[in-house]
């Protein structure tokens, strides 16, 4: 069944003074939460590598590898352990400070809804991929490179685990968590459209660099959109855990084959999963499936509900602070 959704208000009216108090409460706390997002990505790393150090378990030259010293499996290990901290209490200091429950995203669709809306969203993350590289390769005629990222991934069964342990399985999990179910849970009483939107803008701002910004606010709409749709958040992990999982194993499938037989099953794969998004996407709009109903809208006027959230004093710094952020990771790395 679908989530059933309280606010089924069709007209529009002005937030009453107890509709503000809600308003700069939900602002201060969406804002808080990126804030403490944003310091500990930013921090955390170098704070916990500076203490190993100073307690001599690494060299001080270590600081410059890439990997502190640590072979690839060690050097992941660390960066999950202090990633899981960074994404994990936002949510959970967020909560306690403003004094929340966690929103909840139990409802239970069918599972041929469920496995619909799982392949219609690998297909558009593959589709929002190809439209971010395009934006990159445009970008990069104006002077702005995206690095490589580096890879960790070694030709053994065990750094594939790790691989995906860390690189796949606690992204899905703790983003999806503060994300799709902390910030947009919050936000729905204002209409699941502006929900969606705002939820995906703070993730795509998130990733810093343009084009992975671009690439996870499309993302995030589609997230969004399915946890919405199927009132269960657990699809949105298993979508975000099989895009990241779909490019290590794909990397781990070409250490072990010729570049020719790598390119073709790499075009394969993703060009088969985005044509069967494709196809399931059309099937379910002309089925009019509950995956393509309409968002919800609340009661207040969504001009007037982003203008008051964006105006408390943590969500101002919150912007400020992930508009920084963007700008020295475009400009000055």
């Amino acid at each position: 069944m679908i989530l059933p959704y309280p606010y089924d208000t069709p007209q529009k009216r002005r937030p009453t003074p107890a509709d503000r108090e809600q308003l700069w409460e939900d602002g201060n706390f969406v804002g808080g939460a990126m804030i403490l997002v944003i310091t500990l990505l930013s921090f955390l790393f170098s704070i916990v590598a500076t203490v190993l150090v100073a307690n001599g378990i690494l060299a001080a030259d270590d600081l410059t590898s890439d990997t502190l010293g640590l072979s690839n499996t060690q050097f992941l290990l660390l960066y999950g352990a202090v990633y899981a901290a960074s994404m994990g209490l936002p949510t959970l200091l967020s909560l306690l400070l403003f004094r929340k429950r966690l929103p909840k995203f139990s409802g239970r669709p069918r599972l041929t809804i469920t496995l619909n809306a799982a392949f219609i969203g690998i297909g558009a993350c593959i589709l929002a991929n190809i439209v971010a590289n395009i934006f990159s390769s445009v970008l990069e005629q104006y002077g702005f490179y995206l690095p490589d990222a580096p890879s960790f991934l070694e030709a053994t069964p065990q750094s594939l685990a790790v691989n995906l342990l860390v690189m796949a399985l606690l992204p899905a999990v703790l983003e999806e968590l503060l994300f799709r179910v902390t910030l947009l849970g919050t936000l729905r009483r204002y209409g699941d459209g502006l929900a969606v939107l705002l939820s995906a803008l703070l993730f795509g701002v998130m990733h810093g660099y343009a084009a992975q910004s671009l690439f996870a606010f499309l993302v995030g709409l589609v997230l969004g959109w399915l946890t919405v749709a199927t009132g269960n958040v657990s699809v949105a992990v298993a979508i975000h855990f099989c895009n990241n999982a779909l490019s290590i194993v794909l990397e781990y499938a070409r250490m072990q084959l010729s570049e020719t037989e790598g390119n073709i099953l790499s075009a394969l794969c993703m060009y088969g999963l985005l044509l069967l998004g494709l196809v399931l996407f059309i099937v379910t709009a002309v089925r009019r499936s509950p995956l393509m109903r309409l968002p919800q809208k609340g009661e207040l006027k969504a001009g007037a509900c982003i203008g008051r959230l964006t105006a408390t004093p943590l969500m101002i710094l919150a912007l400020v602070l992930l508009v920084l952020r963007a700008a020295y990771t475009n400009f000055c790395t």
